[in-house]
């Protein structure tokens, strides 16, 4: 499969960056390098007057632990399952980063590339890193980050990603749920398991405690 173009001013961009197919998103070593791992890579990269962020998965050379296979054969990269997620949150009315482009091809059982590329949010960061500047409206904030999982919830989805580090907020703050931007979202699914929903809530109790004491 090859990579499916969203924005076409975009994907100019990227050609003349000799960034078109898979493979060469997966060999190019472009842009500033954000986070890495064994099989993954997100990269963010200025193209022009605007900013992408790529993620890639490389599974042609690396092998997965054991325990992952039954995912990646059956439901495939998160990659690509994190592309469906945003076009599946924006239809539901939530905030995401712009889906500019993505992309995957597998073998006959296994995944063995992935790309997604989205556009920088301006004026945003992760709740992760707004929390560190320890801000006096930390509480209205996090109260808006339960209660967009909430309406999450109410459209019959759990996000099973509920954390803070997936829930962009404007660098001055928000009481406003309708203001935070949803991302690395691949576990996304259509539930209303009591079960799924308290592991959501579970888990942004973790973060509060944990990031969130100053408000």
């Amino acid at each position: 499969m090859s990579v499916v173009w969203r924005d076409e001013e975009a994907r100019e961009l990227f050609r003349v960056a000799e960034l078109e197919t898979l493979e060469q998103f997966a060999e190019a070593e472009t842009g500033e390098i954000v986070d890495r791992s064994r099989t993954r890579r997100l990269a963010r990269l200025p193209l022009g007057e605007r900013v992408f962020w790529i993620k890639v998965q490389d599974l042609r050379r690396a092998r997965l632990h054991p325990s992952r296979w039954p995912s990646y054969a059956f439901r495939g990269s998160p990659i690509k399952r994190e592309a469906k997620a945003l076009t599946t949150l924006r239809q539901h009315g939530f905030r995401t980063p712009e889906l500019i482009a993505s992309g995957a091809a597998r073998g006959l059982v296994m995944p063995k590339l992935a790309v997604l590329i989205t556009e920088e949010v301006a004026g945003h960061t992760d709740l992760v890193r707004w929390l560190a500047d320890r801000p006096k409206n930390a509480g209205a904030a996090l109260d808006a980050a339960d209660e967009l999982v909430r309406r999450v919830h109410e459209r019959g989805l759990v996000l099973l990603g509920a954390k803070y580090r997936n829930i962009l907020i404007p660098t001055h703050g928000t009481d406003d749920a309708s203001m935070l931007t949803l991302l690395d979202q691949p576990d996304l699914r259509a539930s209303s398991s009591r079960r799924l929903r308290d592991k959501d809530r579970r888990l942004m109790r973790h973060d509060r405690e944990r990031y969130g004491a100053a408000g």
